[in-house]
């Protein structure tokens, strides 16, 4: 059975966060980033599991954030994103960076266990998974186009329409 190597896999999930200190011995944060930045998983459960295919652990390292930014959430921007997670003494919102992504092997998880401070509930794990798969899966618009929107009138005239929608109290 997949996992059987290390049991604990098991209890690993996409959206689980790294204890501070093991992200640190796996040179993920450094100690001065412990307080400021999380380690989220964001390898698929069934492929944690899968140790003979899928020696890696896929993770991004997010920054806390205390001012949520309404156009980095919902999976809006597909550099960024702020995200929620339930902790024990509120929400904390974590912003992740597409560039954040990092790999290290899953023995590395044998005898840990994620986080149990930090819950992600299921709508925000959807927002994760659809970010992570629309940053492979969206328009590209052509040379043309996007240098005509930067040198008119109109590229601005959309930003300054579309901007304020994603500051609204909407959170997704």
């Amino acid at each position: 059975m997949a996992g059987t190597e290390y049991p604990s896999l098991r209890d690993w999930r996409q959206g689980s966060i790294l204890p501070q200190n093991v992200a640190r011995d796996l040179d993920l944060i450094c100690a001065q980033d412990s307080e400021t930045h999380r380690v989220i998983v964001v390898s698929h459960d069934c492929d944690i599991v899968n140790v003979h295919h899928e020696p890696d652990v896929e993770v991004i390292v997010g920054q806390l954030v205390s001012t949520v930014d309404g156009n980095l959430t919902g999976g809006k921007n597909s550099r960024k994103l702020h995200l929620d997670w339930s902790h024990r003494d509120g929400i904390r919102t974590v912003e992740l960076y597409a560039g954040g992504k990092r790999r290290f092997p899953k023995s590395a998880l044998a005898t840990v266990l994620p986080d149990a401070r930090y819950t992600l509930d299921e709508k925000d794990l959807l927002t994760l998974r659809f970010w992570l798969g629309a940053r492979f899966d969206r328009s590209a618009f052509p040379d043309e186009f996007n240098t005509r929107l930067r040198t008119t009138k109109v590229g601005e005239d959309i930003i300054k329409t579309l901007k304020p929608l994603g500051k609204s109290g909407d959170r997704g």
